[in-house]
């Protein structure tokens, strides 16, 4: 039973991804990224939708795939500090299982005690940045499921802060953590919602569907058209 399930939702899965419109991208190379949340080395940022809302830039050298995000909107703002920002490569038939970073990720009991004070202060999304005790990974190659510390082996770095009314965030996945297929790789990179990603094997307490639904309640515009995730096709050299 449990491999007819799934089998199903990896179906449903493969579904999805075909049915979502992929965004074909080239990614730039370069000698190195620092991780620092500063984006200092990235020029070329893409408007996500041309909604001014947030924007994306994807760059890579030998041995990392670098990721970086702005995010202007202040609605997707505090989507991104209570949920995390997402870099997701799909389930396929070459790829088993989904591989996912989510980062920031603070725990649940901080979540809510920020969102139920009356008076948040205005660096509120700060503090749950500050408050992510590491990174929620899973599916990555030689690296175990769960929350990865931020002082980690494994070639797994992410920061964001917020600078100047803007959510940013920056991240470095080693290229040799990901399963690189040679007709292309498939890929999300989005602000999550706290309901399409749920991190697997979840440490956080007060984390789980139930909890992830009040609070995404709270956080997302109703019946909102706004694009928070993107699919995207890309070689890596």
């Amino acid at each position: 039973m449990k491999r007819i399930i799934a089998s199903f939702l990896m179906l449903l899965t493969i579904t999805s991804i075909s049915a979502q419109k992929k965004q074909k991208i080239d990614v730039d190379v370069v000698q190195d990224v620092h991780i620092d949340a500063n984006l200092d080395e990235w020029f070329a940022w893409v408007d996500v939708a041309n909604e001014g809302l947030w924007a994306y830039q994807l760059l890579q050298n030998k041995e990392y795939v670098f990721i970086a995000v702005r995010v202007y909107d202040a609605l997707l703002q505090q989507m991104a500090a209570r949920h995390g920002i997402v870099f997701c490569i799909p389930a396929s038939k070459a790829n088993k299982e989904v591989a996912q970073l989510i980062y920031p990720f603070p725990d649940g009991e901080s979540r809510r005690a920020l969102m139920q004070n009356p008076e948040l202060h205005q660096d509120y999304k700060q503090q749950l940045i500050e408050r992510s005790r590491g990174y929620a990974v899973q599916g990555f190659i030689g690296i175990p499921t769960g929350l990865l510390s931020l002082k980690n082996a494994y070639g797994i770095q992410a920061k964001a802060k917020i600078v100047d009314e803007a959510f940013v965030y920056e991240a470095a996945i080693p290229k040799a953590a990901i399963h690189m297929p040679k007709e292309g790789l498939i890929l999300k990179i989005g602000i999550n919602d706290g309901l399409s990603f749920v991190p697997k094997s979840s440490s956080r307490p007060g984390s789980g569907p139930s909890a992830n639904k009040r609070i995404a309640a709270q956080t997302r515009p109703a019946k909102s058209k706004q694009t928070r995730m993107l699919l995207l096709e890309t070689t890596m050299k």
